[in-house]
């Protein structure tokens, strides 16, 4: 009885065109029976050819194209010869209308008596995955670059350094907004590539083309980014380096009751000590935001699929991060406060 409950649901799944459990989920299944053949036909009738294109039609991506001859299993097995021959004719047609079908015929007994002697198509697709298309990036900001400002000849007035005092700050501010620009297109770069890595998994040609030209217009903006930050990071340099002249040139007309040359030297060197150390914890608050970035959209993702464990490991990664940069960004200022209180020393 178990047998025949079992070869029962078997003949229900051909009849209906249910595609069985543990199908590859890389596909989509689609089946259909065609209409019941003459008592000892082989060949297509002209509604079961048009039945068959149907099918080839409804399914342009398939890969698959199987055709099963079904035949009563209480038949003696010589039927078989002729249900096989029907589903050989139906896939040789199909591959008529599609020559680069992958078909396969075969037969099959069932216990569904209405089904006996017809033939069963089963249609296999690949499963499309739709890849999003490339971002829109913001607009480039202008390429126009300063110019620097003139050394002058003489002594540097109090109006000078001011000027050039400004010039750093201006130029700092620039090189963290380029620096801002920057983290943000990685994260568009970060996007597409995850894009490109679905089309190629797919073997979507096109896409990836598509996909590999948008990742390198976004390196080429990075690059011209990059050069504009070395650029402005130059300009501090020039300007600091004009502020430490003009200030051993006052310590060396200052009295002698002012501070000596050696206490001079000391303070410029601890100057140039702690500008080596904001430059480098301005280098690591980038590298780490450039992390944030990556960690944010796998967050991103981890959150979409619900993967509350990701999630939580995720939010104390970033928090460990942030910290980081909060440090950076205090021992930032402390350096800033030493060296203006270093350069007071100097100049006064």
């Amino acid at each position: 009885m178990r047998k025949l409950l079992a070869a029962t649901f078997v003949g229900l799944l051909l009849a209906v065109g249910i595609a069985p459990a543990g199908a590859a989920s890389d596909y989509s299944v689609y089946q259909r029976t065609l209409a019941t053949f003459s008592e000892s036909a082989t060949g297509l009738t002209s509604l079961q050819r048009s039945q068959v294109k149907a099918a080839v039609e409804a399914n342009p991506n398939a890969e698959k194209f199987i055709c099963t001859g079904i035949r009563y299993y209480s038949q003696p097995m010589s039927v078989n010869i002729m249900v096989r021959k029907r589903a050989k004719a139906s896939c040789e047609y199909a591959k008529e209308l599609n020559p680069s079908l992958s078909t396969w015929y075969q037969n099959k007994p069932t216990q569904a008596r209405s089904y006996a002697g017809k033939v069963l198509l089963t249609i296999k697709s690949p499963n499309v995955v739709e890849v999003p298309p490339p971002a829109v990036l913001p607009p480039e900001p202008s390429q126009s670059l300063p110019r620097l400002d003139p050394e002058p000849a003489g002594d540097v007035s109090a109006a000078e350094r001011a000027l050039w005092g400004a010039r750093i700050v201006e130029y700092r501010a620039e090189i963290s907004k380029i620096a801002q620009e920057i983290q943000t297109l990685q994260g568009y770069r970060a996007s597409e590539e995850e894009k490109l890595a679905v089309a190629q998994q797919y073997g979507d040609t096109i896409r990836e083309a598509i996909q590999t030209a948008a990742i390198r217009e976004i390196d080429a903006r990075i690059s011209r980014a990059t050069s504009r930050q070395d650029f402005y990071a130059s300009l501090v340099r020039t300007y600091q380096d004009r502020l430490s002249s003009a200030d051993r040139q006052a310590a060396a007309e200052r009295p002698a009751a002012g501070p000596t040359q050696g206490q001079i030297d000391s303070w410029e060197r601890l100057i140039s000590l702690y500008e080596s150390s904001i430059a480098t914890r301005d280098s690591r608050i980038a590298r780490v935001e450039k992390g944030l970035v990556k960690l944010r959209y796998w967050m991103s993702i981890a959150e979409k699929y619900s993967d509350t464990a990701r999630v939580a490991e995720l939010e104390i990664e970033i928090a460990g991060e942030l910290a980081e940069i909060s440090e950076d960004q205090a021992e930032i200022s402390a350096y800033e406060q030493k060296i203006s209180e270093l350069r007071h020393k100097i100049s006064s």
